[in-house]
């Protein structure tokens, strides 16, 4: 039985995004309590709850699903693609004018070194990349990804963080590779924790494991700009902390709160509450068989 939990945020209603600590001259704050969840921020390794946070902001995917929902698949950094008619080549064509914050252009090299990268360390998020036969890139503007069998959840799989493009000359420079031996030769790992390589509308500026996250925004956004020049995720591992800390002014999001202490905060005018569709999917498992049940 598989069921989606809600993720409950909540966020001060005081301007709701003007609702921000300002960092010095003019510069607009937000400011995350957050129970941090991750082992690393380079998107080889990281398959974790803190770490999709993280990516969304500063890497962008192929394709992705709607602000609100998963109910369609939509382009991002692929404009259009097409499916061979046995359902194994998938061909995207990608968006113009697409650069990274480095300000280097997106190009289809790119998404195969992020890919094969991805594949080959053979970290945590690797086991997404086994659908994939080969990626290659006919030129700039063209991906063509091989399947080993027809899958059709494929294209919703891209839209997962761990399929985030990076810029690979920059992930080669900090010893990154994406050859086949890469699961002991790749080094990048340790500058991708203080570090981002994309194309979304922030920079990851620093990371003090188990303490904070700080990212900027980045100048170079192909994108609509974003309102906050810089975002803050304190970790603030207990709930009860969270709704302190977001009753007294001291951060502008929590995203721990139980369901009792929402009830509680529901009734404040200068608080709104956010309930949402989690990306998690938890899963009870059980089974039928007498002998197993008669070990346990």
């Amino acid at each position: 039985m598989a069921t989606k939990h809600r993720l409950l945020f909540v966020l001060l209603a005081i301007l709701l995004l003007a609702s921000v600590t300002v960092y010095g001259q003019d510069e607009q704050v937000l400011v995350i309590g957050h129970s941090e969840v991750t082992e690393s921020y380079d998107i080889a390794h990281a398959f974790s709850p803190t770490a999709g946070i993280v990516f969304r902001a500063v890497y962008d995917t192929l394709v992705t699903f709607p602000a609100g929902d998963a109910s369609a698949i939509e382009p991002n950094l692929a404009e259009s693609w097409t499916v061979s008619d046995d359902n194994l080549t998938y061909t995207f064509t990608l968006a113009s004018g697409v650069t990274f914050a480095n300000g280097d252009p997106l190009t289809a090299a790119d998404v195969v070194f992020s890919f094969n990268r991805l594949k080959n360390v053979q970290s945590n998020p690797a086991f997404l990349a086994n659908p994939i036969a080969s990626v290659e890139a006919p030129d700039d503007s063209t991906v063509v990804i091989t399947l080993v069998e027809p899958n059709p959840a494929f294209l919703a799989t891209l839209a997962n963080t761990a399929f985030s493009v990076a810029n690979d000359d920059e992930v080669r420079a900090a010893g990154g590779t994406d050859a086949a031996d890469a699961a002991t030769t790749d080094t990048a790992m340790e500058t991708f924790d203080q570090t981002s390589a994309g194309t979304g509308p922030y920079v990851l500026e620093s990371w003090t494991p188990q303490e904070r996250t700080v990212m900027v925004r980045n100048p170079n956004y192909w994108g609509e700009a974003p309102f906050f020049d810089r975002i803050i995720i304190v970790n603030i591992p207990e709930a009860a902390t969270q709704q302190a800390a977001l009753e007294a002014g001291d951060i502008d999001i929590a995203t721990d709160l139980t369901p009792d202490q929402i009830s509680t905060l529901e009734g404040n005018a200068d608080i709104a509450v956010f309930s949402g569709l989690d990306r998690w999917t938890h899963f009870l498992l059980m089974n039928r068989d007498p002998e197993i049940r008669s070990c346990l």
